[in-house]
């Protein structure tokens, strides 16, 4: 590939994205001085109380400005964050002068299954599979995800959820994988997700409360299109959910 065209795509596509620094690099820099304990540290994010966490996933990225050296950061924490929390911490961190900060925002967004999308600004957004268990209930979905916000806002794309009640269709059980990946080809920008689907087979004579079978559970592939500054499904994808039990 010429230089020439390089260049070029690189115009097109705007800053490349930096390179995550090794955990031990920003562990030395947001634990406090003589707080590192091999792979974690001993005082928690905020309170200064102890508590161990470490660093449990990095993202690269430019959130703040299209020339930003940042890193987007997941902090498992189980002594210092509550459930609520959803157990971890979560840093935006910067560097200035080749020094790296960040501060942390408990249970805000986490980043250990999300994707970083460049916006028509040259910042980066995040979209993030999430899961949450709530009793009986599974709720999963796709979200779009602003770190320049404090804490990170975040829009809906999709969802799904099992073990739901209700009497109005569709029934049936819907799971979206958080696990989702980033696919760019042919000029476009994709976020692929698999879910799985058992769709209610409602009885003639149902009545509210009876119980629904379910038909066999059925794998898809969602596909959701970036413009740089919507995430959107195609048409195949917003059939597919619309099949999907509502909460």
């Amino acid at each position: 590939m010429s230089a020439l065209l390089l260049t070029a795509l690189a115009c097109l596509a705007g800053p490349l994205p930096v390179a995550a620094p090794p955990s031990a690099e920003l562990l030395g820099a947001l634990c406090p001085t003589g707080q590192v304990q091999g792979d974690a540290c001993g005082q928690c994010p905020s309170g200064g109380t102890a508590g161990k966490w470490t660093i449990g996933a990095a993202l690269p990225g430019h959130f703040t400005a299209p020339d930003a050296d940042e890193v987007a950061l997941w902090l498992p924490s189980p002594d210092c964050a509550t459930t609520a929390d959803e157990g971890g911490f979560f840093v935006l961190a910067v560097r200035a002068a080749g020094v790296w900060k960040g501060e942390a925002t408990s249970g805000a967004l986490r980043v250990d299954h999300c994707v970083a999308l460049r916006g028509t600004d040259g910042r980066d957004r995040l979209a993030c599979g999430r899961e949450r268990i709530d009793q009986s209930v599974t709720s999963s979905w796709i979200e779009l995800d602003d770190a320049e916000d404090d804490p990170p806002s975040g829009e809906g794309v999709a969802s799904a959820a099992t073990g739901l009640g209700g009497c109005e269709p569709p029934f049936g059980e819907a799971h979206i994988d958080p696990a989702i990946s980033l696919v760019v080809a042919k000029g476009r920008t994709e976020v692929v997700a698999n879910a799985t689907l058992a769709e209610g087979k409602v009885p003639s004579s149902y009545t509210c409360g009876d119980a629904v079978p379910f038909g066999p559970v059925q794998r898809l592939r969602l596909v959701f299109v970036w413009d740089g500054e919507q995430l959107k499904p195609t048409p195949e994808t917003a059939t597919l959910m619309a099949r999907f039990p509502k909460p």
